[in-house]
């Protein structure tokens, strides 16, 4: 059933988008972070890990550092797009809100067309914005930011849009807040 309203946000990597995102889950009632990426590593987990130790030692490099394996998570999620269609991961994670019971969901990497019209749909869907030097000084890699996932979405396809390169995680907030009241898409 689609009455769970969906916060999406998009952004270049590290831009802001999993603190904003947690910011808003504190912020609503019955609310959950979801990422079109959960599926895709879960995948790949299933796929490369031979047993529970192994996805456990898995899930341990995706904390530690997700840097490492960031180019195996991307090479799998285009490659399922290419054979199944560019949906796939949008419906696996639509079909996991719609089961889910929250009332809210802050989808925090939003980087594809698809993606964005699919939030569009059923909720808001923000852009943060920073510059490429303080992407890189955040821990952004050159190559990482010239992917097809990063680069897809322009800041002119969206109506909401907040650049994060001199605002603090406070006033980022805020103005997520007021995009989101003003849209009138959660009432």
């Amino acid at each position: 059933m689609e009455t769970t309203k969906i916060i999406g946000i998009s952004g270049k990597m590290r831009s802001g988008k999993t603190t904003l995102a947690k910011r808003l889950r504190e912020h609503f009632d019955k609310s959950q972070i979801y990422s079109f990426a959960d599926a895709v590593k879960r995948e790949v987990a299933s796929a490369i890990c031979s047993d529970a130790e192994m996805r456990k030692r898995w899930y341990e490099i995706l904390g530690e550092d997700k840097e490492q394996l960031r180019a195996l998570l991307q090479g799998w999620g285009n490659t399922k797009r290419l054979l199944y269609g560019e949906d796939y991961w949008l419906k696996k994670t639509f079909e996991a809100i719609d089961l889910s019971g929250y009332d809210v969901v802050i989808i925090d990497d939003v980087r594809y067309l698809n993606e964005m019209l699919g939030v569009q749909n059923r909720g808001i869907c923000l852009r943060l914005e920073c510059e490429p030097p303080l992407l890189i000084e955040r821990g952004a890699t050159r190559d990482g930011l010239n992917h097809p996932s990063e680069t897809e979405l322009r800041p002119a396809q969206f109506q909401q849009t907040i650049n994060t390169s001199f605002r603090d995680e406070y006033d980022t907030y805020i103005r997520a807040l007021l995009q989101i009241e003003d849209s009138g898409v959660l009432r």
